[in-house]
């Protein structure tokens, strides 16, 4: 008589059970592609040759390494992020007036700043860490992008701050 191994299944709002290479860091090999893929869409957005595609990337690139520094990788501060934000969502709308798409070097310096940020993180982070942030990065893409993740950021350290002082002021008088 063969025994059936009962599938085990996590419960709600568990965290999922990790295969252990997603413990490790990630290989040096892995780290090598994606830090080469980032460099290539920089340097084709930089030129004639570049395209939606590349500016998507750049994009994708961006959010993933802004979910890597909200949970703790990578030394940078909010405005790397929302600058880089800013330039790709103008460079896009300025694309599509014109047709042409490209960064000039002031637009490519901002987020060559991201880029640089990412490297270190990817260097630095498990399989764990970047499949988690490539789900949240998944996730934005598939509910078509309705809120910038960076502005919820912002806003929401705001709020937490007036809220702070609010509270502040009410125990101080």
């Amino acid at each position: 008589m063969t025994k059936e191994k009962k599938a085990k299944r996590s419960a709600p709002g568990r965290s999922v059970r990790w295969p252990k290479h997603m413990l490790l860091p990630l290989t040096a090999y892995h780290v090598d592609e994606l830090s080469l893929a980032s460099h290539l869409a920089l340097v084709t957005c930089r030129s004639e040759e570049a395209n939606r595609h590349m500016f998507n990337e750049l994009i994708r690139i961006t959010y993933l390494s802004f979910f890597l520094w909200e949970t703790g990788y990578g030394e940078a501060d909010i405005d790397a992020y929302i600058e880089a934000e800013h330039v790709l969502d103008e460079a896009v709308l300025k694309a599509e007036r014109r047709g042409t798409w490209r960064l000039d070097d002031q637009e490519s310096e901002k987020i060559e700043r991201v880029i640089r940020i990412y490297d270190f993180q990817i260097g630095a982070i498990t399989g764990k860490v970047f499949a988690e942030a490539r789900l949240r990065l998944e996730h934005l893409i598939r509910d078509g992008y309705e809120r910038s993740p960076v502005a919820d950021f912002v806003r929401e350290r705001l709020y937490s701050t007036h809220a702070v002082n609010a509270e502040s002021l009410a125990n101080n008088s």
